[in-house]
């Protein structure tokens, strides 16, 4: 982390940097839930469309932020950024959902100071069960990774857009994770915190790649309330 001599004090921003992330990240998916329950508005089910919603009416809303109280810890979420440039085709090989700079980013022009947020929906179906892991999870673990870890942790997102039973779905994706990458996984998937009145889940995972141990905070949250009936 740029703007600290003292490494101490660079982990302990950086720590808390992350946390006030995830801290916003769920506080906003709340307000959009009860707001749109309250306003009747549905949201089509498709994983970008959620997405922007969330960015555009929450996310990068600073009256929102400030509302929520999440404007204490300058942060900056932008959506669909590229990463990892290739050198020999000249090309970026992979383009993340989100990405989360501190002020250190702006300040201190440290580009490697930030988080990423990789989106996937979940509807219980074994079909995105396995996209979660082989076209989210595997962006971060693979290698050469799609997306870095430059702090050694990220968050992969999940929209839950049916009515479905997150903690036994999560075992599943669990499952499918360890199977694919074996001796790299560091065993099933931790639970964390949970609100089960927001239909909100925390659960963790961790891999060892050839140079880091990536750690990945997995968050599920019910959107199906939301979602348009086609």
């Amino acid at each position: 982390m740029g703007g600290f001599k003292q490494q101490s004090l660079n982990i302990d921003f950086q720590r808390g940097f992350f946390e006030h992330t995830v801290e916003t990240l769920e506080k906003c998916c709340c307000l959009m839930k009860a707001t749109c329950i309250s306003t009747d508005r549905k949201i089509r089910n498709h994983e970008v469309s959620i997405q922007n919603h969330l960015f555009k009416y929450y996310l990068d809303n600073n009256a929102v932020l400030e509302k929520l109280g999440c404007d204490g810890f300058p942060i900056s979420f932008q959506i669909e950024t590229p990463e990892t440039y290739d050198d020999t085709t000249d090309m970026f090989i992979g383009r993340c959902d989100i990405r989360v700079t501190s002020n250190n980013y702006w300040l201190n022009k440290d580009k490697e100071d930030y988080y990423i947020i990789e989106c996937k929906r979940i509807d219980g179906s074994s079909n995105l069960n396995n996209k979660y892991v082989d076209e989210g999870i595997s962006r971060f673990v693979e290698e050469p990774p799609k997306y870095p870890s430059h702090h050694g942790r990220n968050i992969m997102f999940g929209f839950v857009v049916q009515n479905i039973s997150i903690d036994d779905n999560t075992r599943k994706i669990s499952e499918i994770d360890v199977k694919k990458f074996g001796s790299k996984s560091h065993g099933a998937f931790v639970t964390g915190k949970s609100d089960l009145s927001e239909g909100l889940y925390e659960y963790a995972s961790a891999y060892s790649l050839s140079t880091k141990v990536v750690e990945l905070l997995h968050i599920f949250f019910d959107f199906s309330e939301l979602m348009k009936v086609s």
